[in-house]
């Protein structure tokens, strides 16, 4: 018994491998427009997630204020 702990001492343990580090998502920039500035807008770097996610909640606030504008049927 205390042969088969001195050798499990003696040999090396296996590592469990390091997990690969997060790789960051790549920015996509795009260029704002600024309405009535003579500076020409600004540059806005996000990821294409948060550009997907702020393009679909622009869409749904255009769409209600249109519905709105409507009026009821």
């Amino acid at each position: 018994m205390v042969l088969a702990l001195a050798l499990l001492a003696i040999i090396p343990q296996q590592a469990a491998p390091a997990p690969e580090p997060a790789r960051e998502e790549s920015k996509v920039c795009r260029r704002i427009q600024i309405t009535g500035s003579r500076t020409g807008g600004a540059r806005e770097c996000r990821t294409a997630a948060e550009w997907a996610k702020l393009d679909a909640d622009n869409a749904g606030k255009a769409n209600r204020e249109i519905r709105g504008l409507q009026g009821p049927n």
